[in-house]
């Protein structure tokens, strides 16, 4: 069944479109619902294609069974910021679980670049959208004895209205028997340390740990630290990350350059707290402690996020937009949008599924959001997650230069001098030409050191 979207609807009802993820469990597809004409993400386990030999069998079968305890225990999980099953069962003897199509993308694609190339941070008035509401689902899901293990940008997911949905939960690991599994059973089946290195907690790294719901608090954290600096705490090589979330306190966020209230600076600290018993009870208490000096953001009614499913972009557009027909401002990629606005689809893929567009797909001058120019376009890219000025963070980038002068300058100067010092009398001519690179070296340190501050103080202006 995976890989092949040519063939018969799974089951008869649900016709494969594309691949959206392929992890180390599952593989994951958006598809088309044909019997309620709807779209829909289907989830299958990897399962070894024509197993032949009997260790090839047993492991499909292994691998067959644990994935069909896991959408058990999903469906024990409803929860209105939990990604809802709607459907499950087996397909030529490969099991296979539907869910709700959130058109609005994950966390992860709510990024943006500047120029330079590294995320943007994100205004904190945006964690408003999502963050309480994942905090309620991860301690839902740590009431019913699951740590979920792999929590993450990549994870939470948006309906077209930003409402945040948690979502994969192909490696949580029971910690009790509520859940319907066997203590101690990995949803993976296995018993190692797993999960996404940069967002992992200490305790998950420790031989015969029982972590608990306090690693997914730090999971969460480190989400939101990356959200606001634009970067993760820690990068690198995983086994330099697993070190550092071991044993290096985070770097500080930069609050003032940040615009962050000192109560969101603390609250993240804690919540990246290298034990477990010194972070907040649970993540509710730490996305109130993190929000509470966040205005919040300034409401956008009738306004409508989905995600281009070519290109990954986030477009806006008016809730009026159903049923119509445009193009991605980035990709160029004609696309419709469905009539009860639950995704964002290729127009060739809209007329597949019995999606196409009515006879106002042309949408006329006056067509577009509040406040926009009369003939702003119908599909537009969101930009509004870039609070910190573009070219601030150039000047940044260019800061790097004159202090790499300096360090260089320094170095080459000790260098002189010493040479100057050991060569002695024996040397005279090399002693001259070391004293004198040294004096160019300081005069180049003292000029960089200028240009330095100069260009700091302009970017702290721009601020």
């Amino acid at each position: 069944m995976a890989g092949d979207l040519s063939r018969q609807p799974i089951a008869g009802r649900y016709r494969l479109i594309s691949q959206l993820a392929a992890g180390g469990m599952g593989i994951t597809y958006r598809a088309w619902d044909l019997k309620n004409a709807c779209p829909v993400v289907i989830k299958t386990p990897k399962i070894p294609k024509s197993p032949k030999t009997a260790a090839d069998r047993s492991k499909a079968e292994m691998i067959a069974h644990r994935f069909v305890r896991e959408i058990e225990a999903m469906r024990a999980l409803a929860h209105e910021h939990i990604v809802p099953i709607t459907d499950s069962g087996d397909d030529s003897g490969v099991p296979f679980v539907a869910m709700r199509f959130l058109p609005g993308g994950s966390l992860a694609d709510h990024r943006r670049k500047d120029p330079s190339g590294p995320y943007q941070p994100v205004s904190p008035d945006k964690l408003h959208y999502w963050l309480r509401g994942i905090a309620e689902a991860i301690d839902f899901i740590n009431s019913r004895g699951l740590v979920h293990r792999d929590v993450k940008p990549a994870n939470i997911f948006f309906d077209g209205f930003r409402r945040g949905f948690l979502g994969d939960f192909g490696i949580a690991k029971v910690v009790d028997d509520s859940a319907g599994l066997e203590k101690g059973e990995t949803l993976t089946g296995t018993q190692f340390a797993v999960g996404t290195p940069e967002y992992m907690a200490p305790e998950l790294l420790t031989p015969r740990a029982k972590p608990d719901g306090r690693a997914d608090q730090y999971a969460l954290a480190v989400t939101v630290y990356e959200l606001l600096a634009g970067k993760r705490p820690f990068t690198g090589k995983s086994a330099h990350i697993v070190v550092e979330h071991w044993r290096t306190p985070p770097p500080p966020l930069e609050r003032k350059k940040l615009g962050l209230p000192a109560s969101l600076v603390t609250a993240v600290e804690r919540g990246l707290a290298k034990k477990p018993e010194e972070r907040f009870e649970n993540c509710v208490s730490f996305a109130n402690a993190a929000l509470s000096d966040i205005p919040h953001p300034a409401s956008e009614k009738g306004v409508v996020r989905l995600l281009c499913p070519r290109c990954r972009r986030i477009l806006k557009m008016p809730e009026s937009a159903g049923g119509r027909a445009g193009a991605c401002p980035r990709c160029k990629a004609p696309v419709q949008v469905a009539t009860d606005l639950s995704a964002l689809w290729e127009a060739r893929e809209a007329g597949a599924f019995a999606m196409a567009p009515r006879d106002d797909e042309n949408p006329s001058p006056d067509f577009q959001l509040p406040g926009d120019p009369p003939g702003a376009p119908l599909l537009q890219q969101d930009s509004s997650p870039l609070p910190i000025i573009v070219p601030s963070t150039i000047w940044r980038r260019r800061l790097r230069w004159p202090g790499f002068v300096m360090k260089a300058s320094v170095a080459t100067m000790i260098a002189s001098l010493v040479t100057a010092l050991v060569a002695g009398p024996a040397a005279p001519e090399l002693r001259v030409a070391a004293s004198a690179v040294s004096v160019v070296a300081m005069t180049a340190s003292l000029v960089a050191a200028v240009i330095y501050w100069v260009m700091r103080s302009w970017v702290s202006q721009d601020e």
